[in-house]
């Protein structure tokens, strides 16, 4: 039979082995070891039917395949609806020989989306020359 006064020193052991692991992934997340495959970016303003800026609030975009390879995330609109999205395609995702990856933009992000535009996206293999994509959305 153990003894009991071991157990805490087990939890203990168990929990800074934890935090160690999850301290060496860094703030971005596990590490990708695939690299990236390809580079773009996509920018625009959302406006409201009545023209005003959707101000402080987001979009989220999703390219690529359908699951499990689709890929994407929300950034924010600034104070005039305006919004910024670089994109550094993973890896696992084969951007075609044409270069383009079907990428769907939606706002807001952070409810059901009230519009969503569907556009062809262009990649380049460098970060320095990534192609720009302009998607404005206008919410009814």
């Amino acid at each position: 039979m153990r003894p009991t006064y071991m157990l805490p020193f087990a939890r203990v052991f168990l929990l800074a082995g934890c935090l160690i692991s999850v301290a060496g992934c860094g703030y971005r997340g596990i590490i990708d070891d695939f690299g990236t495959s390809g580079y773009a970016r996509i920018e625009g303003k959302v406006t409201r039917a009545d023209a005003t800026p959707l101000a402080n609030s987001g979009v989220s975009f999703s390219c690529g395949p359908n699951s499990p390879d689709a890929f994407g995330w929300s950034v924010p609109t600034d104070a005039t609806g305006r919004y910024f999205i670089d994109i550094d395609a993973p890896g696992p995702v084969t951007v075609p020989a044409s270069g383009a990856l079907s990428c769907r933009v939606s706002a807001p992000h952070d409810a059901p989306p009230i519009v969503s535009v569907e556009k062809s996206v262009r990649f380049s293999t460098s970060a320095d020359a990534r192609p720009l994509t302009i998607v404005d959305l206008r919410l009814p």
